[in-house]
């Protein structure tokens, strides 16, 4: 174990020395491969038919065999140098820590001597790294040897020159590392195995994806945070657009002047009373933030709201901005009718008290849908309109081929495949839930029931505008001859009939429907509870980042980790568990 330890047998000389050869020899095996890396990335020539085999050949045909090795000399003396610096800078930390700090907060400390070795073996072998890396990529003979490769250097740009690309180097030595520790941390914390990891929801960190694939060996388990996915969307739609944000900005400003002044508050509320508003009815223009883009939404739904009110208050005001045309709400109407459907998706899917997996391919084909039919009237509407299909089409359409949401969708009662767009991604997860079938028949040593579960009476009540699309579709389909698939060959007999079942009403529980359908498919009802589980978004983890700030106040800083650990744990329990 690296690191300072009470009862250890190896000095740290010998861990030193057990580290030098271990990183001599990967260092020797992988030689040959970083070199064709390298050339393979700063090869001019970008097509699919530049493979590594290709590149390799072509180093073997051109410079023969000793040109894998170029720079191996100080590739080994940058192994030896990382190693034993890293090795004993988080040795002498972990026991300077142990000894004056005890091991209270031992992942704290560990994280932090770990940072500290990893940066400063960065900085100790950044020098060489440099004269290592010229001496692979440039054929002129001017970087030689490691004396004449640091003169070129040197020459080229001073002591600064060695130390080029530092910034990106230390960043890399610990993000992707650390969060992957955590993982480890908490998995041996609470006792779970990584087998039985279904998935991890997390955004599109370049950090975090790679701890991901570290921790679970790829990335098939981690699953896109919907809610940053519709975020990115929008967002990007939005700041893409010059004109668009000219007329917000302008709203913007017209909203400051009455934040800032109370006599316009006064006049706004006073011209609500008189139009027989009651005082909790009256409202007030709202502010929008450069960091949410709902905020931006709730704004112009705001003030298209007020409108006929500010209009009329700022031609009686001297020194008011100018109230914007009525062309121009034409377009706020536009985007506002472009922009609920996302912001109504975004709360969806970011519900902690019901399935959310279930949803991501549902909301993905219901806003795909709602903007293909959509008809701006004004041509910055069509404009934004563009720009949002184009986001979705990007971001959200190929969470189809994403097998466990697709798993998630087919098992839910209200959805199966009527959202789904691709045959190919229905046909990968059908037959992927059929061996799954079979396996846990197999494990339980018995066939397959037949299936006798009524479906629930369809609720007329009326539907929010992003899913009035899907009770169309349900319509659709009960006017003719039901949902067909080409996919029931060779199905299990439980999963076939569950398809083939009428859809539940959206509003349904589907979680309670695979509770009481237990009895007649216990297989299949353990996988769908299994697969619809999993969140897809992380703002629920986010709220518990912000549930820490506010039980930690400024004023409360010597509060210990546990305690915080229970603050945040009570927190979070339901209010009916408190008062029962």
């Amino acid at each position: 174990m690296v690191g300072f330890q009470q009862q250890e047998s190896l000095s740290p000389n010998q861990k030193i020395l057990a580290g030098v050869v271990s990183g001599t020899v990967t260092r020797f095996v992988t030689q040959p491969l970083d070199v064709v890396k390298i050339t393979t990335q700063l090869t001019r020539i970008k097509s699919d038919k530049v493979t590594s085999y290709k590149v390799a050949r072509y180093i073997w045909r051109k410079e023969g065999p000793p040109a894998f090795f170029k720079g191996h000399i100080l590739g080994q003396i940058h192994s030896i140098l990382f190693v034993s610096t890293q090795f004993y800078v988080f040795e002498v930390t972990t026991k300077y820590c142990y000894t004056h700090l005890g091991d209270k907060h031992k992942r704290i400390q560990e994280f932090c001597c770990g940072l500290c070795s990893g940066c400063l073996s960065t900085v100790a072998v950044m020098p060489v790294e440099v004269v290592r890396v010229r001496q692979m990529i440039v054929r002129d003979g001017r970087y030689r040897g490691l004396a004449g490769g640091a003169r070129a250097v040197y020459r080229r740009g001073g002591v600064l020159a060695f130390y080029e690309g530092l910034g990106a180097s230390l960043l890399q030595a610990h993000t992707a590392e650390y969060i992957t520790e955590c993982f480890e941390d908490i998995t041996q914390e609470f006792g779970i195995e990584k087998n039985c990891i279904l998935s991890i929801t997390t955004d599109g960190g370049a950090n975090i994806v790679a701890a991901v694939s570290k921790f679970l060996g790829n990335n098939k388990k981690r699953i896109p945070c919907m809610a940053h996915l519709l975020n990115l969307i929008v967002d990007g739609a939005l700041k893409n657009n010059a004109p668009f944000l000219e007329l917000a900005n302008r709203v913007k400003a017209i909203v400051t002047y009455f934040k800032q002044s109370v006599n316009a508050m006064d006049e706004l509320r006073a011209e609500q009373e008189k139009a027989e508003k009651k005082e909790g009815q009256v409202l007030t223009l709202i502010q929008s933030v450069s960091t949410r883009w709902n905020s931006c939404l709730d704004m112009l739904e705001r003030f298209n709201t007020l409108s006929t009110i500010v209009a009329k208050m700022l031609a009686a005001k001297r020194n008011a901005p100018d109230m914007i045309a009525s062309s121009q709400l034409n377009v706020i109407r536009d985007v506002i009718t472009l922009l609920s459907p996302f912001k109504q998706a975004t709360e969806d899917i970011s519900g902690e008290q019901y399935v959310s997996a279930s949803l991501a391919i549902p909301i993905s084909n219901l806003l795909q849908k709602g903007l293909e039919q959509g008809r701006p009237s004004t041509s910055i509407g069509v404009a934004v309109q563009k720009s949002l299909l184009d986001g979705v089409n990007a971001k959200l359409r190929p969470l189809e081929q994403h097998v466990l949401l697709a798993k998630a969708s087919i098992l839910d009662p209200r959805f199966k495949r009527i959202h789904f767009n691709s045959a190919l991604a229905i046909s990968s997860a059908i037959t992927e839930l059929t061996t799954e079938i079979r396996m846990e028949h197999r494990r339980r040593g018995q066939l397959s029931p037949e299936v006798r579960v009524a479906s629930e009476s369809e609720n007329n009540s009326p539907s929010p505008s992003l899913w009035s699309r899907h009770e169309q579709i349900l319509m659709d389909i009960a006017s003719t001859s039901g949902f067909t698939s080409s996919t029931s060959g060779g199905m299990p007999a439980e999963l076939k009939q569950y398809l083939d079942q009428p859809l539940l009403p959206r509003k349904g529980d589907p979680i309670k429907f695979w509770t009481d359908s237990r009895h007649f498919t216990p297989a299949l009802s353990e996988i769908a509870l299994k697969y619809l589980v999993p969140p897809a978004s992380s703002v629920s983890s986010e709220r518990v980042a912000s549930a820490v700030n506010l039980t930690v106040p400024n004023n409360r800083s010597r509060l210990t980790a546990e305690h915080i650990k229970m603050r945040v744990f009570l927190l979070s329990i339901s209010e009916k568990y408190w008062l029962n």
